[in-house]
C-alpha cells in the first residue's frame, strides 16, 4: 500500500488555497499517513488531521470574517491576536494532545526572540 504525506506551506490565503488541491486528492481516494504545515499550512493540517474533510474546512473559515480571526492589535506582541483562531481550532480539534490525533501532524515553529545568528 502506498503512503502519502502532506506538506502544507503558509502564508495566509496561500496557506487556505490548499484545500483546492487536498479536495481533489480526496475525490481521487488519497489521504495522508503524516501531515505537516507551518503557519496557515498548520492550521489546515491541524483540522485535517483531526478528521475533517477539505470541505468541511472551507466552509468552517469561510463563515469566519478575518476581524473575528485575526484580531488587529498594536502590541509589542506583533499586529494580530488570533483569539478567534484559538477558539476555532479549539472547537473543532477536539484532542488534548497533538499525538491524539487521528493523522500524525508536525508543525513548523520558529520563536524569532530566542534565535541567535552567529554570522
Amino acid at each position: 500500500m502506498t503512503s502519502y504525506g502532506f506538506a502544507l506551506g503558509g502564508g495566509g490565503a496561500r496557506g487556505f488555497a490548499l484545500l483546492g488541491m487536498i479536495k481533489f486528492l480526496e475525490e481521487k481516494k488519497i489521504k495522508p499517513s503524516v501531515i505537516s504545515g507551518v503557519s496557515a499550512g498548520a492550521v489546515v493540517g491541524a483540522l485535517l488531521s483531526a478528521g475533517k474533510s477539505a470541505e468541511e474546512i472551507h466552509l468552517l473559515l469561510k463563515s469566519q470574517s478575518f476581524m473575528n480571526i485575526g484580531n488587529p492589535s498594536l502590541t509589542t506582541k506583533g499586529l494580530l491576536r488570533f483569539k478567534g483562531l484559538r477558539k476555532l481550532i479549539k472547537d473543532n480539534v477536539k484532542v488534548s494532545n497533538i499525538e491524539d490525533l487521528e493523522i500524525p501532524l508536525h508543525v513548523v515553529v520558529t520563536n524569532l526572540y530566542s534565535v541567535r545568528l552567529n554570522i
